[in-house]
């Protein structure tokens, strides 16, 4: 006999967490609980992103309620048919139902790199933040652009390569950036061909999201590798996630369960990712440590090799909940 609940809670953001989109203040979550009979427990987090989550939505308590009772009402068993559409939702139920059943109990915990996050800011804001990921041994920055003039981000970017407080860190440091759709069709290449001169790894959704064509011109004509993480947004079928690959042939996938079909759909893009010769990494959507705790336990079972992800959100929150995991440097290590 399975029991869900549901739980609401908003998140605060120690800052505004400012996006080429607008600026978060507090993030809504929707905490999924699933006993057994036995009195097992597990819990798993919904926690959709305004604007940008394709199930979320002003109807959403009622929803991921209704949800929860389609989870008792097929003992633990998700119709992932019906809820495609709803992958925060999925992503809450797989974590819960994998931690009732102790599957976090039966892998081992190697520590996961992670990257330095730099959230948009005005620029001394920014070039501080840099400053405190160096100085902590990040070996992988990324930095959000898009939200302030571009003039003053290449400033930004040339302040991290040529640091002078980590000269070393910043000249070796694995740079991600990460455009948030900022760029328009016109001035995309332009911008990304100066940025270029940065030694950039990759740079993430330059332009805004369903414009193949011009995606694959990017990806084929591009000096800097195109990652794509919006674009895997509502992609919620194999077909459609094949005809995109196809269409783009993208250099790297950035893979968020909340917004990419749970769990389940990551793992399905993964194995695209390898289909397709696509590099790919995972990140987090903003969710508290229950989502983070959950990603990375999960994250163990796959073969992800040596690269960053992104899963230090956690430290955003003024309030959260207690993690099995700690940083280390630019490591999550589980306690």
């Amino acid at each position: 006999m399975i029991k869900c609940e549901v739980k609401h809670t908003v998140l605060d953001f120690k800052q505004p967490a400012k996006t080429s989109r607008g600026v978060y203040l507090n993030h809504d979550s929707w905490m999924l609980t699933i006993t057994d009979g036995e009195g097992r427990k597990g819990i798993g987090e919904a926690a959709p992103l305004p604007d940008l989550s394709c199930d979320a939505g002003e109807d959403y308590e009622v929803r991921i309620k209704e949800f929860a009772k389609h989870i008792e009402a097929n003992d633990g068993s998700i119709d992932y048919e019906s809820y495609k559409d709803s992958p925060s939702m999925i992503f809450a139920a797989e974590s819960a139902l994998r931690q009732m059943r102790g599957d976090y109990q039966k892998i081992s915990r190697e520590p996961i790199q992670i990257n330095g996050l730099i959230w948009m800011g005005d620029i001394e804001t920014m070039k501080k933040r840099i400053d405190e990921k160096l100085a902590a041994g990040f070996r992988c920055i990324k930095i959000k652009i898009g939200g302030i003039e571009f003039d003053k981000e290449v400033e930004l970017i040339k302040y991290l390569r040529n640091n002078p407080n980590y000269p070393e860190w910043g000249r070796q440091a694995e740079l991600r950036l990460d455009s948030n759709c900022a760029f328009s069709l016109a001035e995309a290449m332009q911008k990304i061909e100066r940025l270029a001169q940065f030694n950039v790894h990759s740079i993430e959704q330059p332009i805004k999201v369903r414009h193949w064509d011009q995606l694959r011109c990017l990806t084929q004509n591009s000096p800097i590798p195109i990652a794509l993480d919006e674009e895997l947004i509502g992609l919620n079928t194999t077909k459609e996630k094949e005809k995109m690959l196809q269409a783009v042939r993208p250099q790297a996938l950035v893979i968020k369960p909340t917004l990419h079909g749970g769990l389940s759909g990551a793992e399905e893009w993964i194995k695209l990712a390898k289909d397709y010769a696509c590099d790919w990494w995972v990140t987090s959507a903003l969710e508290s440590n229950i989502g983070l705790d959950a990603i990375a336990n999960w994250l163990h079972t796959q073969e992800y090799g040596h690269k960053a992800h992104g899963l230090g959100t956690g430290l955003l929150y003024t309030s959260n909940f207690p993690s099995e995991y700690e940083l280390r440097g630019d490591e999550m290590c589980a306690k």
